[in-house]
């Protein structure tokens, strides 16, 4: 190989320089005729032969010689590939060929890129600041990858470069890796994508998806493997399956009704025990159902109408309600809590709203202890209210006692006590009426007590009438005292007035309201007004005029031939009709 130092030099002079690296030169029948030691060392080869076919192929050389056509119009060809050697060994070659001037040789210059194209820099730059590995395969085995397909390999490109893909594939007999035929049928431009476990030669087993595409024919085809670690991915969808396992199992183990439905159907998607054992049916046999097949059709309404609800509100908002199914002793009750559980953008826009999740809990044992609580403490407070009330009465009753006792010692003040205890009575059979009553007090009882009470005080005989209907209307609490108090005025003014035993009273019922009538034998004064503006009576009326109530009374007082007639009429709010 030395004696053919001659023709080495030409060749370098040839390409333009004299060089360490490796340098061939080719005879044009296509045998190479000579190499330097560099080659020798690159090729690891003791014989020029046993390189010779790999390098003919790789410069796409042709039984009849070299073709002219090869070279570029500066009178080179360039060429790069994969070249292994006699021990196996793979070399990615950037190859430089020039033809001599006589045509008589080609000499060929060959930089070894190692497989790492140290030299193709922006490319090395572009490809390696991807997140994806990339794998070209060629003929031989791995041709090239980039930083993150060598990190996902754990191994150096020098280590990987002429192997086949199957290092990473593990012992998984139908790994995707391992049966690179089934990339075989790819067209040039076609992709073929697929999900595998790596087994790293450093140790580690992680998932990627990844994507084949096939470049080139013949023996320039090339198989480019994009890597993508989802090894995350998984270890989050495995977490997340498990928490929904998880979560699945306690819903069909919770005592409380769940229910799954589709946002724009309302249909069940999902049911759990507890559900299925309201509607007496199994859970997959709801899947498809109303809502209303579990809580009965009676609730149909109500619950599209909360399902509605909760799809206007906000997503994770809670919508509460109660609802009651059945009638008498099968009634049951059910506290219902409705979420929205709303999809993503995509969804949305392809027409899915989500989910709704409605939750029920059987609270009739509740409700109905709570019931009970109430009832016994309303019956505690009236029973409590009716003794203040009976006590107050009996008091008043003791004041009213006092005064006529007073009365009786001094006679000079007897008839303005007279009036007092009147008044204070009045109070105390209001009182008296509320012991046995609660809220709202009858309009015909409240007067027929009051004309009892001064009858006995005066002495008199006092009738009371009412016409049909009167008994519907009633005093509300507020106003029952005042309207007594006026009441009690007007028939003692009848009483001072009148003719003895001559006062009539009378209580009439009307569409909206009620108003009572007192009548006694007398003339009222000239000039006698009974809105105030000429008071006879005094101080009597003022009274009067500051008790009734302002709004829904009327009083009118007027002379009719030889009598006089005070009518009190009541409306709302004064008065209320009974239910």
């Amino acid at each position: 190989m030395r004696d053919a130092a001659d023709p080495l030099l030409e060749a370098a002079a040839w390409l333009g320089e004299l060089t360490p690296q490796a340098l061939l030169c080719f005879a044009p029948d296509g045998r190479v005729v000579a190499a330097n030691a560099a080659f020798e060392a690159l090729g690891g080869a003791q014989h020029l032969d046993e390189l010779a076919p790999a390098f003919q192929r790789l410069l796409g050389w042709r039984a009849e010689g070299p073709v002219p056509e090869l070279l570029e119009p500066d009178g080179q060809w360039r060429a790069e590939g994969l070249v292994a050697d006699a021990h196996g060994r793979a070399h990615h070659l950037f190859v430089r060929v020039r033809c001599s001037p006589d045509g008589a040789h080609l000499a060929a210059l060959l930089e070894d890129q190692g497989g790492h194209h140290e030299r193709d820099l922006a490319r090395q730059a572009e490809l390696d600041s991807v997140l994806v590995g990339i794998v070209t395969v060629g003929a031989l085995g791995i041709e090239w990858m980039n930083r993150p397909a060598r990190r996902m390999f754990g191994a150096h490109l020098a280590h990987c470069v002429g192997r086949s893909l199957e290092i990473v594939a593990g012992p998984e007999p139908g790994h995707p890796l391992r049966h690179p035929q089934r990339f075989a049928s790819l067209a040039e431009g076609e992709a073929a994508s697929f999900e595998c476990l790596i087994h790293a030669l450093d140790g580690r087993n992680f998932w990627v998806a990844g994507n084949a595409v096939a470049t080139g024919q013949g023996e320039a085809r090339r198989l480019t493997f994009a890597l993508l670690d989802i090894d995350r991915r998984r270890e989050a969808e495995a977490r997340l399956e498990a928490a929904h396992a998880s979560l699945a199992r306690i819903i069909d183990a919770a005592p409380l009704a769940i229910t799954l439905h589709d946002a724009r159907t309302h249909g069940v998607e999902r049911a759990n025990q507890a559900a299925a054992d309201i509607a007496g049916r199994q859970p997959e046999d709801l899947v498809g159902a109303p809502p209303e097949a579990i809580f009965g059709p009676a609730s149909a309404r109500g619950l599209a109408a909360d399902i509605e609800r909760a799809l206007r509100a906000d997503i994770g908002a809670v919508i509460e309600r109660e609802l009651r199914a059945g009638a008498g002793a099968a009634e049951r009750v059910w506290d219902l809590r409705l979420l929205h559980l709303g999809g993503n953008s995509q969804d949305v826009a392809a027409g899915d709203a989500g989910q709704v999740l409605i939750v029920a809990s059987d609270v009739t044992a509740q409700r109905a202890a709570e019931a009970e609580r109430l009832r016994d403490a309303i019956a505690q407070r009236e029973l409590l209210v009716r003794e203040v009330h009976h006590r107050i009465k009996n008091n008043l009753q003791g004041v009213a006692g006092l005064l006529q006792g007073a009365a009786a010692r001094r006679p000079e003040l007897a008839e303005p006590i007279r009036e007092a205890v009147g008044q204070v009575n009045a109070i105390a059979q209001v009182y008296g009426l509320r012991v046995g009553a609660a809220g709202a007090l009858p309009l015909l009882g409240v007067l027929q007590a009051v004309v009892g009470s001064l009858g006995r005080v005066h002495g008199r005989v006092l009738q009371c009438e009412a016409a049909p209907g009167v008994e519907r209307w009633l005093l509300p609490e507020a106003e029952a005292i005042p309207i007594a108090l006026t009441l009690n005025e007007l028939v003692t003014n009848a009483i001072k007035h009148g003719a003895p035993n001559a006062v009539h009273c009378r209580v009439d019922a009307a569409r909206d309201g009620a108003s009572v009538s007192i009548v006694n034998a007398g003339r009222l004064p000239a000039g006698f007004e009974s809105d105030g503006g000429a008071d006879a009576s005094g101080s009597g009326l003022g009274l009067v005029r500051a008790l009734l109530p302002r709004r829904g009374t009327k009083l009118t007082i007027e002379q009719r031939d030889t009598k006089v007639l005070a009518r009190v009429e009541l409306r709302a709010p004064a008065v209320t009709e009974a239910a």
